[in-house]
């Protein structure tokens, strides 16, 4: 519990210096590139009506982008005007309703805290064009940190910069039932005033049983501690995950096959739940969840949980149908949001938006197992400034022209993980259908077929294995959880080597490696591959982007989801060689110009062909007294010309007529020498 608490507190100071958005200047301090770029935490992607792209996140930021790549905040933040606060009323006035339930809890468990410590979080909003309405609904949600006191709302707008009026409270977590408290002998006065603060009759529950979708014995059936039920709250402390109800935050809302909204939301606390949604409201679809036997009418169907082999995380959850694929693909984050916690997204896919939801090993999100395909994690190629740190709490945006893009946000070893930014990636489609991250930023690439000869070569090679990495401790260095890169050869017979598959644990991704054998193939599609490492196959395309050095270098990639449920990345790697040794050819024997690159480490030869064919033009002829000289030709054993700068000519005898003779001194990649004769007449 100390270690839980400690973890807590940390994290809440981490929490306090990510509240605002703010620009980033071209060539900050985590890239190379000139991308204008935002700080935005738990970024939710969508595009707006008028065609712009925007991203809403915790805080109540907001930015926007023509393109995907160059993004500017609107200016919006926690402390000032944003995009909730009316001609009328401030932001907080105008969600007075959610928020008097956590300040509620707040005020009731410490009746002494002042107005400037009662905290007003606002996290991983979300917002969804709802055509049947004709209007924005933001989708946001109230919760007091380390608790599951939580309350999800919706407000609406015609403008999708707002301002966004309220319109209802409709999931609330971290109740209690006072009717159970009130006669339990062993509760103090406190404890009971604590229940009646927090019961569920004072949330929308109380109109949902007036309005017949629920009654009491629903509710008050459940057992819990002193009186608690629909809570993972244990007195005062967080019980990670070990509640059968959710924690209400991180709603994302989404469209099915059909057209019809859903919701999903949650986090560690219960896992996450989806939610019907009325498209003509915004609000739950009571009557459809009340006829769905596999929905609580009121949190509505769980399709993750939570366990120790996940250890306890698992948390922005986000859903989206893609049409191409014809699959419902939910991501979710696993791992702890600071940088030294290990944030990684996974991903799931399901023919129905309710789930069940699986993982590419042939697991369901809701076994008590680690699960997902893990896309993400602590990442570093050359090209890269710094390396990627916890990059989670994704979403997912399929354009107009079915091209598919990752969003989310990432810590950096450059500030020592203090700093966060938005970072936006394409995904390309495997052959079966799941969706990789391509390893470098979108900077307006598109997936165009790859010619195989150009595959072949040596590359950066990252395994993301299956694992969530953490710091064990604070003093731990970053390396022990940077995945570890290695530089392999894709071989055009179709085989690859110099793999070495990484031991890891949790808290180190590199404790011991052993050669393992590799092969791949290429599909006549253009990008499509399949890779086997050792004994897991994988899936995955081979795609051209531009890399993060300042040019933004155009370079060859690869990513591939494996049936083990982790992903490799590949960058085709160009050796910066030095020359390391000379061996110069001779008349006899070939010679050899040694590199080694200096980053990799892999050496080359160059061969030098020794020289083979000597030819003399016509015989010089004499002209008062001095002889027009010959011309000297020379090629290789390839039969390629060796240039002049390769050996000098010197004549002798070549003053009277008769035999002379040159002789030719090789330098340079060569090495001896050569003596020719040839004819002097009179003209």
């Amino acid at each position: 519990m100390k270690k839980i608490l400690s973890i807590l507190l940390s994290l809440a100071v981490l929490i306090s210096s990510f509240s605002l958005t703010f620009s980033v200047n071209a060539k900050d301090a985590y890239s190379n590139n000139e991308i204008k770029r935002v700080c935005l935490h738990d970024p939710s992607i969508f595009r707006a009506q008028n065609g712009k792209y925007y991203a809403v996140g915790s805080h109540l930021a907001m930015a926007k982008s023509s393109d995907l790549i160059d993004w500017s905040s609107t200016g919006s933040s926690i402390d000032g005007k944003n995009y909730l606060t009316t001609s009328t009323k401030s932001w907080k006035e105008n969600l007075a309703e959610p928020l008097e339930w956590t300040t509620t809890y707040q005020k009731t468990v410490n009746p002494e805290i002042a107005d400037e410590n009662i905290e007003y979080n606002c996290w991983a909003n979300d917002i969804i064009y709802n055509e049947d309405m004709g209007k924005y609904c933001l989708y946001g949600c109230c919760s007091v940190w380390g608790t599951t006191v939580s309350v999800i709302w919706l407000a609406t707008s015609k403008s999708v910069e707002g301002p966004y009026e309220y319109v209802d409270s409709f999931v609330y977590s971290g109740l209690t039932c006072y009717e159970k408290a009130k006669d339990r002998d062993y509760l103090d006065e406190g404890q009971k005033y604590y229940a009646q603060q927090m019961d569920y009759s004072n949330t929308n529950m109380k109109e949902l049983v007036e309005a017949g979708y629920m009654n009491e014995s629903m509710i008050t059936s459940n057992e819990g501690n002193w009186g608690y039920d629909f809570t993972d709250y244990n007195g005062y402390y967080l019980r990670i995950g070990a509640g059968e109800y959710p924690n209400a935050i991180d709603p994302t809302a989404f469209v099915d096959s059909m057209g019809q909204m859903w919701l999903v939301y949650g986090s560690f606390s219960g896992g996450c739940f989806v939610l019907k949604i009325d498209n003509n409201t915004g609000l739950p679809d009571y009557k459809y969840m009340k006829r769905v036997s596999d929905f609580n009418i009121y949190f509505g169907k769980r399709i993750s949980c939570t366990n120790d082999e996940t250890e306890r995380t698992g948390e922005g959850p986000f859903i989206i149908y893609d049409e191409k694929s014809g699959y419902y693909y939910f991501f979710l984050t696993y791992g702890g949001l600071g940088a030294a916690d290990g944030y990684n997204i996974r991903e799931y896919r399901s023919k129905r938006p309710d789930g069940p939801y699986e993982d590419a090993a042939g697991n369901k999100a809701t076994d008590f197992k680690n699960t997902g395909l893990k896309i993400s994690g602590n990442i570093k190629f050359n090209s890269m400034k710094t390396a990627y740190l916890s990059p989670g709490h994704s979403s997912c945006l399929i354009d107009k022209d079915g091209r598919m893009f990752q969003a989310f946000h990432t810590r950096f070893t450059t500030d020592n993980g203090i700093g966060h930014q938005l970072r936006v990636h394409q995904m390309a489609r495997t052959s079966d259908g799941w969706a990789v991250l391509l390893p470098f930023e979108y900077q307006g690439e598109k997936l165009t077929s790859v010619k195989k000869s150009d595959i072949a070569g040596t590359y950066e090679y990252i395994d993301l294995n299956n694992m969530t990495q953490r710091k064990a401790d604070e003093s731990s260095p970053w390396s022990d959880i940077l995945l570890k890169k290695q530089y392999i050869k894709i071989n055009s017979d179709g085989t690859i080597t110099g793999i070495r598959d990484y031991e890891c644990s949790l808290t180190n991704t590199h404790v011991s490696s052993k050669n393992v054998s590799g092969k791949w193939s290429f599909s006549t599609s253009g990008i499509n591959a399949t890779f086997t490492i050792g004994s897991v196959k994988y899936k995955g395309v081979f795609a051209y982007q531009k890399d993060s050095s300042a040019s933004g270098k155009k370079v060859l990639t690869f990513s591939a989801a494996g049936n083990d449920n982790s992903t490799i990345m590949g960058v085709k790697h160009s050796h910066s060689n030095k020359t390391t040794k000379l061996t110069p050819a001779t008349l006899k024997a070939n010679g050899k110009i040694t590199k080694k690159c200096s980053v990799c480490g892999a050496v080359t030869n160059t061969v030098i062909y020794r020289p083979k064919t000597f030819k003399l033009s016509k015989t010089a002829y004499k002209y008062d007294g001095k002889a027009k000289k010959p011309t000297v030709t020379i090629k290789d054993t390839k039969g390629k010309v060796i240039s002049k700068s390769n050996y000098t000519v010197a004549y002798s005898s070549n003053k009277k007529v008769g035999t002379a003779k040159v002789k030719i001194t090789f330098k340079n990649n060569y090495k001896g020498s050569k003596t020719l004769t040839f004819k002097i007449k009179k003209k």
